[in-house]
């Protein structure tokens, strides 16, 4: 049986039963600022989120967290916790039932088979693996003159590495959100070749995406953006995701002064329901 979760105590409580758990554990919920933002804000705000409890008898099984955005046809689970299959299927029959047609992500710990198994089935296309580091110490790093901040002048360059047909966050949306990212470009002259986005405003905050134009790798512009972030960044903290097998991306993170969070990786299925 599912209903709509609106009792704090409970949904905390059953939450933070899963934190430090191998195979159940959310990477969405591994300090106490995601705690708020991913399971406490969204119980608050009933218009922009859906949460849900699947309950067996009286007994709470499965906490479930969207985020919900109906204009867009988008739904994005920032929270799936449960060691029962059965309320996985539940959560996704209620899902298919309430929101046929979103484009619909899910963001989860990649030793939840019973989770995966379920997304397969459905169709479900993955994305790779990914690890989560800290930066636990900061490394002194020359930044060079050719990594700014991005300003509207740098706008067509910025756009044309930036966007692809599967990305939600285009350009555009970035740009947008100052409230919600910093944008800083590598250039050659004054062609922009590379580009980080990097989220504001929380304790912790992430370079949500990198890239070097591929002609203009092994160059010093993927650490120079990096070190410009973390710069402008502190005196907060910093965490990121990588690529579990890309080798380059963790050796640079690594070298910049962060570890690998055992808990903290995550893969991401996406479907349309």
């Amino acid at each position: 049986m599912i209903k709509k979760m609106s009792d704090k105590e409970l949904a905390l409580g059953f939450a933070r039963s899963f934190i430090g758990d191998y195979e159940f554990s959310d990477p969405m919920l591994s300090n106490e600022e995601q705690i708020e933002c991913n399971l406490l804000k969204p119980l608050q705000e009933s218009e922009r989120y859906c949460s849900i409890g699947v309950y067996q008898g009286e007994t709470l099984i499965g906490l479930f967290v969207y985020l919900v955005i109906c204009e867009e046809k988008y739904a994005e689970m920032i929270l799936g916790l449960s060691k029962i299959e059965a309320a996985y299927s539940e959560m996704m029959e209620y899902l298919q039932s309430n929101f046929s047609g979103f484009h619909c992500d899910f963001v989860f710990n990649p030793r939840n088979k019973m989770l995966y198994r379920l997304l397969e089935e459905q169709g479900a296309s993955f994305e790779k693996e990914q690890t989560k580091m800290v930066l636990q110490r900061i490394v002194p790093t020359r930044i060079p003159e050719n990594i700014v901040p991005y300003t509207p002048y740098y706008w067509t360059g910025y756009q044309a590495i930036h966007d692809d047909t599967e990305r939600y966050w285009t350009a555009e949306k970035t740009v947008s959100r100052p409230d919600r990212f910093r944008v800083f470009l590598a250039l050659d002259g004054d062609e922009v070749v590379g580009y980080m986005d990097v989220t504001v405003g929380f304790d912790e905050n992430e370079p949500f995406d990198l890239f070097v134009r591929e002609d203009m790798r092994r160059k010093g512009y993927g650490r120079g953006l990096l070190a410009k972030a973390v710069e402008e960044n502190r005196p907060k903290g910093m965490t990121c995701l990588v690529d579990y097998d890309n080798t380059a991306a963790i050796n640079l993170y690594r070298s910049m002064g962060f570890v690998k969070d055992e808990f903290g990786g995550n893969l991401t299925a996406y479907m349309t329901l």
